[in-house]
């Protein structure tokens, strides 16, 4: 390749070399021609010179034309030299002085006047009527003429010489290229035939070298067919080959133990013959594709017929042979797969069986988690209701003016009954967590209440064991945090709790501590620290286990379940926090923990706490308002009644659903419903579902359930009732209820609105459900502008637009979108007031819109975790 090259790079060089001579031969005689023309006219200037001079002298006529005649030469042939030269800048500029000079001698011939015979020299006799004073005057003026026109020829000879100079070296310059021009084609030519020389002898070894190689692979090949030969006759696969139509033209030894069928009986057969019918439609289809594509193999199983009518799996590898580039057969390797293929039939029918047993073991497992919710629930209820009579008559009772000795009575039973509803909830929570359904608020909070409720919790407490509580917070901790306060609470109630229990003499220290602040988040530690009897120090590490306590006399002294701490350590796990103990038996013991919760930006909610500490004297709180109470159980009827009535309420009761139910259709007008949710012939939910879809009320509905485990609550703002109680309930938390829903007060109920956190799906994740959370926001996404549109076609009609407000607080309570749920709340009160809403309706257009894109972003994260990988 290279030689060639070369060759055709000498062949061009030869050529151009060639071409440059010819076009520097041309240039050469081209500058021949110039000078050639250059000197014919320094012969007609010289010419023109002996002229003018002579003319001078005699004045003679013939000499003025010639002059003249001259003059005309000289113009054409400066023409001819001026195209000759149009390649020159420097001759062009050159002849445009010539052409100069030419025109001014032109001007000094035109200016010559013939004076008549005689006049020069006087010859012959005067004419009489001769002016000789003007013939002279004439004869000075041509003298003049003649001597200035032979100035101008001077300067036109100068120029010429100049040309002829620049002429001369061009020519010499020419000349010297053309002979480089001349050796490098010499040079060139002895190169071409050297490399000529070379590439023949390099051709030659060439094909010495091919014949040596092909004498060596023939022998190669003859041994590779000789190898090819006995591999075929020694392997244990069946080798054969087929022409482009599936015709066999070669079949190995060993096909007649696989095929029963000797080698000799198959050539010239269709290999279709070999296979089982119900595969020959997929086998041709799989081989007719390879030649068509031109796939160069392909591994392909099979059942194959063998001469006897045994059917076998066999796995066929074929290699299609081309020949130029066209196919030609195939060449076939086949291995008998009858006892793989029947292992595979095996464990398919094993994993079959299995993953059978699988679901009918997760099917089981999941009616055992059904069985123990629907469990836990029954036992929540039935254990919840009494309790809710027991506790909530005790309170009464202790409202009431007693002896000490049955003041002290009561005392023993409300603390036997507190204590009681602790093990329940601490059942409860060990299985929300253990089952992962328990979720953290991020909800803004004020530390100092979660703490001031702490102490109430145990004031009375420790005030009989004569112990002192103190409670501690820096000073730089912001007021308002973001986080779960009530995970905080129950923490904090815990570990108190523990702390006075197993403390007789000293004190209960708890402090909070600044760790970290930023513009986001503060990092705190709380402290919670005891006099008591302290903990063994091999007991410690496994203190937070789950049922644990340390030891068998702590037990049956003190009580408990041992979940307590577990459950703590658990809630504080779920809110990126972490639990330690430090303790000396006899000497007391301290708990710590950290955790970050999230520095809100809000302003303090003062009316909040204001609500929260005004409720001292509740004889007043519900007067006028009238209630409907729905419970089928007699004491908590009697409770309920009591508690309203106490307050100033009037108070309908229903023993069951279907009874309120009637009630309304007799009588709508009550300001607030009360519905248990577990009632014989007709639930809470199922007279909710009428109040609201049929009769189309939206009176306010308090669920009160002694259920309390997961998804009661959704299900409840689902059914359209507004607020959710779990039995037994505190008197000042239905007050507080009761007076958010029916208060015409706006304080705290958006006038100054809070704009912290848009929504909260906590409550949804509950149900550890993807597909019901994404269905839950794709439904409020759908509703909720359509419900907007309703209440805005409603304006001015004041039950029109209360009754969409609520449909659309509805849906937003589940998501717990707070913002807009103030807003809704307000647009209800004026409803109720028959104050205009106009703003108001248009700002839940507005809320709605900045809400909808970080739902909709919700929801494609939910849809992308739900959409299969590879969809």
């Amino acid at each position: 390749m290279f030689s060639i090259t070369s060759l055709a790079l000498v062949g061009w060089l030869i050529y151009s070399n060639k071409r440059n001579m010819r076009e520097e031969a041309f240039w050469i005689n081209h500058t021949y021609s110039v000078i050639e023309q250059i000197e014919r006219i320094d012969s007609q200037v010289a010419e023109g010179e002996s002229f003018s001079l002579r003319y001078g002298i005699s004045g003679s006529d013939s000499l003025r034309r010639g002059m003249q005649q001259f003059h005309g030469l000289l113009e054409e042939d400066i023409a001819r030299l001026k195209e000759l030269t149009k390649d020159n800048p420097t001759q062009q500029g050159s002849l445009r002085q010539l052409t100069d000079y030419t025109h001014q001698l032109g001007l000094f011939v035109d200016s010559l006047v013939y004076l008549g015979p005689g006049v020069v020299g006087r010859v012959g006799p005067d004419p009489p009527d001769k002016n000789w004073a003007a013939v002279e005057t004439t004869a000075y003026e041509n003298e003049r003429a003649g001597i200035r026109a032979a100035a101008m020829i001077h300067r036109m000879k100068y120029a010429l010489r100049s040309m002829m100079r620049e002429e001369r070296n061009l020519l010499n310059i020419r000349q010297s290229a053309s002979k480089n021009s001349e050796l490098g084609s010499t040079y060139t030519l002895i190169t071409g035939s050297l490399l000529a020389f070379l590439f023949i002898v390099i051709i030659l070894l060439q094909l010495n070298r091919d014949i040596l190689l092909r004498k060596q692979a023939e022998k190669k090949l003859l041994q590779s067919e000789m190898k090819y030969r006995m591999l075929i006759e020694n392997a244990g696969a069946v080798i054969y080959s087929t022409n482009e139509t599936g015709y066999i033209t070669f079949a190995s030894a060993q096909t007649l133990e696989l095929t029963g069928y000797a080698p000799e009986e198959l050539t010239g057969k269709h290999f279709s013959m070999l296979v089982e019918s119900s595969c020959l439609m997929e086998v041709s289809r799989h081989y007719l594709h390879q030649l068509e594509t031109g796939e160069k193999e392909s591994t392909l199983s099979f059942k194959t017929v063998t001469k006897a009518g045994e059917v076998k799996w066999v796995e066929q590898f074929a290699v299609l042979v081309l020949k130029k580039g066209r196919p030609a057969g195939f060449q076939c390797i086949v291995r008998d797969i009858s006892e793989k293929q029947r292992m595979k039939i095996e464990l398919e029918r094993s994993r079959a069986h299995y993953q059978q047993q699988l679901i009918e073991a997760t099917r089981e497992a999941q009616e055992a988690k059904g069985m123990q919710e629907q469990f836990l629930a029954n036992m929540s209820h039935e254990i919840r209701t009494p309790m809710n009579g027991i506790q909530g008559m005790t309170n009464l009772l202790l409202e009431t003016s007693m002896s000490e000795p049955q003041k002290e009575f009561v005392d023993i039973i409300k603390r036997s009954a507190d204590n009681l509803l602790v093990i329940i909830n601490d059942i409860l929570d060990f299985s929300k967590i253990k089952a992962g359904k328990l979720t953290i608020e991020k909800i803004d909070f004020r530390l100092e209440d979660v703490l001031d409720n702490a102490r109430a919790v145990f004031n009375h407490r420790v005030k009989k064991k004569g112990l002192l509580l103190e409670l501690e917070i820096d000073p730089h901790i912001p007021p308002l945090l973001t986080g779960d306060p009530h995970r905080l609470n129950q923490v904090l109630i815990n570990l108190i709790g523990n702390a006075v229990k197993f403390t007789e003499n000293g004190s209960v220290r708890v402090k909070v501590s600044l760790q970290e602040r930023t513009a986001e988040q503060v990092d705190l530690l709380f402290t919670v620290a005891d006099t008591g009897i302290g903990i063994p120090t091999d007991r410690i590490p496994e203190i937070f286990d789950n049922f644990s306590q340390a030891g068998l006399d702590i037990s049956r002294k003190y009580g408990g379940t041992g979940l307590g701490l577990a459950i703590c350590k658990q809630l504080l796990q779920l809110q990126g926090g972490a639990i330690s103990l430090t303790s000396e038996e006899g000497r007391g013991s301290v708990f710590s923990f950290h955790i970050a919760y999230g520095n809100s930006q809000r302003e303090e909610p003062g009316a909040v706490a204001a609500v929260a500490t005004g409720m001292t004297d509740h004889s007043q709180l519900l007067s006028g308002w009238k209630f409907l109470v729905a419970e089928d159980n007699e004491v908590n009827q009697k409770l309920v009644e009591y508690v309203l009535t106490k307050a100033g309420g009037i108070v309908q009761l229903a023993g069951d659903g279907a009874e309120a139910v009637n009630l309304l259709r007799q009588n709508a007008n009550y300001d607030l419903i009360i519905m248990d949710l577990q009632m014989p012939e007709m639930d809470g939910y199922g007279a909710t579902k009428i109040i609201r879809d049929d009769m189309q009320l939206q009176t306010p509905i308090i669920a009160m359930t002694a259920t309390a485990l997961i998804g009661e609550q959704v299900r409840c703002l689902d059914a359209g009732i507004d607020e959710y109680m779990t039995k037994p309930f505190d008197f000042k938390e239905l007050y507080k209820t009761i007076n958010a829903l029916l208060s015409n007060d706006e304080r705290g109920k958006g006038a100054a609105m809070n704009i912290g956190q848009a929504y909260d799906l906590g409550l949804l994740r509950q149900m550890d459900d993807r597909q019901y959370l994404w269905d839950r926001l794709n439904a409020f996404l759908s509703d909720t502008p359509i419900q907007i549109g309703e209440m805005r076609r409603a304006e001015g009609n004041y039950k029109r637009t209360r009754y969409w407000a609520s449909r659309i607080k509805r849906g937003a309570r589940v998501l717990r979108t707070q913002v807009l749920l103030d807003v809704l709340q307000r647009i209800i009160l004026h409803c109720d007031k028959e104050e205009e809403v106009h703003e108001l309706v248009q700002m839940v257009q507005v809320v709605y819109e900045g809400l909808e894109p970080l739902l909709l972003e919700e929801k494609e994260k939910i849809g992308f975790v739900l959409t299969p990988e590879g969809e």
